[in-house]
């Protein structure tokens, strides 16, 4: 039996599930940080959940070699052979990610940096994809899916690619990275024909995957505008300006959002001041008191579920799944099933398309599935279905809600051997 055929039938263990759980990608005030939130966790960890910054990316993962082993910064192994191992060097480093995003906080969203300048990480990704893939097996696949289950609160991968541009190579690892769970967000500051490119081509066959782009607007990138930079961009993309912690970055906000509306932006680097938190705060607000307030995001929501949940193979159940229209203005909603089955082995974007949705419209897709007695079944499967508001200009302008909001439901479900 092919594996279209066997996903197909994998499809019918949906658990009966009502989640909405939108996730969006970061806006308001962020800060990029690298050692510190390992070597000084104890200032760290607790500071940065009081600063007021909405969203940190820790900077940064090299993938080091053909083999993608992982290592954070040059300075500890994170993963190989698709097992996660941060924590023989830094023992608590997973358990602190969960951490800073747990009550009372004002980390919203974490993202884990990738390359950097010098790095020969897109290089590596570049051959490994051409030689390997991005598929089940592949390492690139196997230590992102071990990275992703380890510290699930990683939100997104930001891309830091300074020499490589191989916009194909780069498309095909963001795409595996979505079918992972993962956001991907870009980091440019030169080469905007390249990251044009990855984000159009990422996002046409896998809606919602890039929504941010973290514009370096300091050193090499001193002279970007991300009133400029954001025309190199799909509509509702938000481009955000990252500024060195120095006293400016009221003013040089404020100058931008006066431009051209900025939603949010951030700060380079954690590092340099870590450990003084009226300053961090300063920094915070300094961002938050000048750019402007998000629009409506909550605009799609989904549903997912099957009767009977749980059986003994073979059995046949029925999939009921929904996109649901949270505005009272047209919209445009995509919809994606991904699986990961018991024995470990996922597929993503397995069932997918788009319709058109009236205001507060709900969409049903009903259907009958027979599920055989097969070993790859038995145990927990987790299926995850994916909305993403796709609605196309000028519809996604003012005075109407932006594109790019993305609801979620998943569950695990348990096949019972014959």
């Amino acid at each position: 039996m092919n594996n279209r055929v066997i996903i197909c039938i994998l499809f019918t263990l949906v658990l009966f599930m009502m989640e909405h759980n939108t996730l969006r990608a970061a806006d308001g005030a962020g800060v990029y940080g690298g050692g510190p939130f390992y070597h000084s966790r104890d200032v760290t960890i607790p500071e940065i959940r009081q600063t007021g910054f909405n969203w940190i990316c820790i900077w940064t993962i090299h993938v080091m070699n053909e083999d993608g082993d992982l290592n954070f910064n040059a300075e500890f192994p994170l993963v190989e052979d698709g097992v996660y191992i941060g924590n023989s060097t830094y023992p608590h480093f997973d358990e602190d990610v969960a951490t800073i995003k747990t009550d009372p906080t004002t980390v919203e969203w974490i993202e884990f940096g990738l390359s950097a300048w010098g790095s020969s990480t897109f290089d590596h990704i570049k051959t490994i994809v051409q030689t390997q893939g991005t598929g089940p097996g592949s390492p690139l696949y196997e230590n992102f899916r071990a990275l992703k289950e380890a510290i699930p609160e990683i939100d997104a991968i930001s891309f830091d690619d300074e020499s490589t541009y191989d916009a194909p190579s780069a498309t095909e690892f963001a795409i595996m990275l979505a079918d992972l769970g993962y956001k991907v967000s870009l980091c440019p500051y030169t080469q905007w024909g390249f990251w044009s490119s990855v984000e159009s081509n990422t996002n046409s066959q896998r809606p919602g995957t890039i929504e941010d782009v973290h514009l370096q607007c300091y050193a090499g990138g001193a002279g970007n505008n991300p009133c400029t930079w954001r025309d190199y961009f799909s509509s509702g993309i938000n481009v955000m300006p990252g500024v060195l912690d120095n006293g400016v970055i009221g003013s040089r906000m404020a100058n931008w959002n006066d431009e051209c509306t900025i939603y949010g932006g951030w700060v380079w680097i954690y590092d340099d001041f870590y450990g003084d938190l009226p300053l961090a705060q300063s920094y915070a607000d300094a961002i938050n008191d000048n750019v402007s307030e998000p629009w409506v995001t909550d605009t799609v929501a989904v549903t997912l579920g099957c009767d009977p949940a749980t059986g003994t193979l073979p059995f046949t159940t029925q999939i009921t799944a929904q996109l649901i229209n949270m505005t009272t203005d047209k919209r445009r909603a995509a919809g994606r099933m991904d699986v990961v089955i018991a024995d470990g082995t996922s597929y993503g974007n397995w069932r997918g398309g788009w319709t058109n949705l009236g205001p507060s419209e709900l969409f049903t897709q009903v259907w009958n599935q027979n599920l055989p007695g097969l070993g790859k079944l038995v145990g927990n499967n987790v299926f995850t279905l994916t909305g993403v508001d796709v609605t196309p200009a000028p519809f996604n302008q003012p005075p109407y809600p932006p594109a790019g909001d993305t609801g979620t439901a998943s569950c695990t479900v348990t096949g019972i051997a014959p």
